[in-house]
């Protein structure tokens, strides 16, 4: 069924006046070339290319002064094809504040990246923040795992997520690269069967067709969204290689666009 609507739940774009500038500097950061010049006008060239009829797009403030700013980027650029998370800082000053904003502006979703943002994900000082997120009705989103070029250390481990699966019952995350890039036997441990999503970016070539589909099974297809993670993968190279895993129909509608939909429709 390669005519079934796709939604790509994990991209990446900014601004046009600081696109360029961050492409390089992440380009020289994980030393990987990028598929296109993550600007929107990028980002839609390259849905239309491969057959997406809509994107998740996933900021990240790497500074409390970001934060507000993503949010108004956020809320003025979304569109019939494209919905644009905010992101929060943990060293951002009432942060409960700037979430009821986002909440009125109708932003989904917030980032986070512990990588990049220095903090862990069961910290005391997250905990505000996240029943505030609860409360309002949003959506938690973790970079989960090593990264492109391994840490010395990983801070958003899948064991530091399931602790805040436990604190915040009712509170709706998703961890990327399916549940923890290069994590996958903790994500075993920790994650598989709880209440949280997996997206599948970035990582099919490194966990192999059978291990992969291992931990889809396990998890439960209702909980999984197909991401690319764009534009470090190739939109259309990233949906080719899902479409090819041994799914049945209802499995792929899953995955492809109905937990997507229902995530950016109703509330969390």
């Amino acid at each position: 069924m390669t005519n079934m609507p796709v939604i790509d739940f994990h991209t990446h774009a900014f601004p046009d006046r600081v696109a360029a500038k961050a492409m390089a500097a992440l380009e020289e950061n994980y030393q990987v070339p990028s598929h296109s010049d993550a600007t929107l006008a990028g980002l839609r060239r390259s849905m239309a290319a491969a057959g997406i009829e809509h994107c998740v797009v996933v900021p990240v403030a790497t500074s409390p002064a970001q934060v507000r700013s993503i949010t108004d980027w956020a809320a003025g650029n979304g569109g019939s094809d494209l919905t644009i998370f905010g992101s929060l800082h943990p060293d951002l000053e009432d942060a409960v504040t700037e979430i009821a904003r986002m909440r009125d502006l109708g932003v989904r979703g917030v980032k986070f990246h512990s990588e990049f943002q220095g903090f862990n994900p069961d910290e005391a000082r997250m905990f505000p923040m996240y029943e505030a997120l609860r409360d309002a009705g949003m959506i938690v989103y973790f970079h989960a795992g090593n990264e492109i070029l391994p840490l010395p250390a990983i801070r958003a481990t899948p064991g530091r997520i399931a602790r805040v699966l436990d604190e915040f019952p009712g509170l709706t995350v998703i961890a990327a690269h399916m549940g923890a890039y290069l994590e996958w036997d903790e994500v075993h441990e920790f994650l598989v069967g709880r209440d949280i999503y997996f997206d599948t970016s970035f990582c099919l070539h490194k966990l192999g067709t059978q291990r992969f589909m291992d931990i889809l099974r396990a998890h439960g297809t209702q909980h999984i969204l197909f991401g690319t993670d764009s534009p470090w993968s190739d939109q259309g190279e990233a949906l080719t290689s899902i479409r090819a895993l041994p799914l049945t129909d209802d499995e792929r509608r899953l995955i492809f666009h109905e937990n997507a939909r229902c995530l950016l429709t109703n509330p969390a």
